[in-house]
């Protein structure tokens, strides 16, 4: 992998308390860097799926689109409301 030098703006106060963090956590600032990336990383919700798919040793082959999930959704037969009413009002009868 390549690393990018690369400079960016940022609050003093947030920057100055980002290193703090930093610093408790790793003893010192010389992971500034690793910590950055890593923040960047779980910013990347993909990145951060893809992580943890490989530690789970999980092969996700291709991710589906958003159409794909929609159309993959299961339904309920009638309103949603009524089943969700159904479901309450079977619980409050055994529970009663």
């Amino acid at each position: 992998m390549t690393t990018v030098k690369t400079t960016i703006n940022i609050d003093e106060d947030v920057w100055e308390e980002f290193k703090r963090t930093v610093a408790r956590r790793y003893g010192g600032t010389r992971n500034l860097s690793q910590v950055v990336e890593e923040a960047l990383m779980n910013y990347n919700t993909l990145e951060l799926l893809r992580a943890s798919a490989r530690e789970l040793g999980v092969d996700l082959g291709r991710y589906p689109s958003s159409n794909e999930v929609e159309m993959n959704r299961p339904t309920v037969p009638g309103s949603s409301a009524e089943f969700v009413r159904e479901m309450r009002d079977e619980r409050a009868d055994r529970v009663s």
